[in-house]
């Protein structure tokens, strides 16, 4: 894998506070896991299936992202699944409400919206994951996995969303001759899944910036 000039060439073996959730978990406990979702249907097909994963506890379920603070106070380490709702923005505010509380669970995005806005606003609240639900079956458990390791997943399509954003913003400072740092400090602050996407883009680098780059 390349590397960005100050940034990690393993953005996995990254830890970030702004992320939330106290990991990894003690070796041989049940990694606890709430659901989201406004549908109870939804919830209870995705309870039944994570209950066949090795070491995942289902601790509860909500419909409402509001209602997860009293649900997943005091509990411990875990991880909130969730479909922040119709509302995109209010339904993350609330979610990164609960992760920013002290042994706040950490939280992995399922839903439908794949549009590089809601990805972007997902990064900068600290999320640790981000899988589409029509990804559900095939990546979950790999999300949940990395999480609960220490590190981030979030899902190809999301990856791009995000890749997209950095090399727009790489572009316009290579147009305006501006330096490179500062879109890579944004990058990074956006966590290490957005500096994977980045490093992983097929994308081609812009000709003044491209010493940024090492091979």
């Amino acid at each position: 894998m390349s590397s960005v000039s100050g940034l990690s060439a393993d953005p996995f073996a990254s830890q970030s506070p702004d992320h939330g959730g106290d990991f990894p978990s003690p070796p041989g406990e049940p990694l606890r896991v709430w659901l989201c979702d406004e549908q109870a249907s939804f919830r209870q097909l995705l309870a039944g299936y994570l209950g066949l994963l090795p070491g995942i506890e289902i601790a509860g379920g909500v419909s409402d992202p509001a209602d997860l603070r009293e649900a997943a106070a005091g509990a411990g380490p875990g991880v909130v699944v969730a479909d922040p709702g119709a509302d995109f923005a209010a339904g993350l505010a609330a979610l990164s409400g609960v992760a920013g509380t002290p042994g706040g669970p950490a939280i992995l995005i399922l839903c439908g919206r794949a549009d590089d806005a809601a990805v972007f606003r997902a990064a900068r609240a600290g999320v640790r994951g981000y899988v589409l639900k029509s990804d559900a079956v095939t990546e979950v458990g790999t999300a949940l996995d990395r999480i609960r390791a220490g590190g981030v997943h979030f899902s190809a399509g999301p990856r791009q969303s995000l890749a997209r954003f950095a090399f727009r913003a790489w572009a316009q400072a290579d147009r305006d001759g501006a330096a490179i740092t500062p879109i890579l400090h944004l990058v990074e602050s956006l966590g290490p899944a957005a500096v994977d996407a980045l490093l992983q883009a097929p994308v081609r680098v812009p000709r003044r910036n491209a010493a940024a780059v090492a091979g």
